[in-house]
């Protein structure tokens, strides 16, 4: 976050104007790294670093799962007129094991989605739209070399992604946080334009 009180002139008037800024910025994204790699400008990063909040993603925090679950629900119920609709205790189970790639954000669309399509009275599993959590092929056999067992991983990962928004290539970009033409690049390279 980064503070600033200060007189500005617009550009051609002759009077001064009092502003008092407070920037906000998030990203996912080591800046520091960024910065040293020349890839973020060195000048801004020190102007905007005034105070860092971490903020680890909702798979390392999933005890917030429920209270942040239980608090959109509440939101959606008011819009839809639904007082008494619930979540099914195997729905929360379900919402606990999943990995949440998209974060909080996926978890909102999620609950918005099972509301919606739900029968009005419980969210039950099938309203929800995530997939099981099931353990990845790490790529990892012995006498693989690093670059192929980095290849296999990258694969499976990006199959999963593309399975679980369906084939949208922009949603599974934003899921993993790459940019779209970079996504259809690895989807070429890894013949993975079938995976819906």
């Amino acid at each position: 976050m980064y503070c600033k009180k200060d007189l500005f002139y617009r550009v051609g008037g002759n009077k001064s104007i009092f502003v008092d800024v407070r920037v906000i910025s998030a990203t996912n994204r080591n800046i520091a790294e960024a910065v040293s790699a020349g890839l973020f400008r060195e000048d801004l990063y020190y102007r905007l670093n005034g105070v860092q909040i971490h903020m680890p993603s909702l798979r390392a925090r999933k005890e917030d799962i429920p209270l942040l679950a239980q608090y959109f629900l509440d939101i959606f119920k008011q819009e839809r007129g639904l007082p008494y609709l619930t979540i099914s205790e195997k729905s929360m189970t379900n919402m606990m094991e999943y990995d949440w790639p998209g974060n909080i954000r996926e978890l909102r669309n999620a609950i918005e989605r099972a509301v919606v399509m739900g029968n009005g009275k419980e969210i039950l599993p099938e309203d929800l739209p995530i997939l099981s959590s099931r353990p990845m092929d790490s790529g990892m056999r012995v006498g693989l070399t690093m670059e192929d067992a980095v290849n296999n991983f990258k694969k499976e990962f990006i199959a999963l992604n593309l399975r679980h928004t369906k084939g949208n290539r922009s949603e599974a970009a934003k899921a993993i946080s790459i940019q779209r033409t970079y996504l259809s690049r690895l989807i070429s390279k890894y013949n993975l334009q079938k995976v819906r």
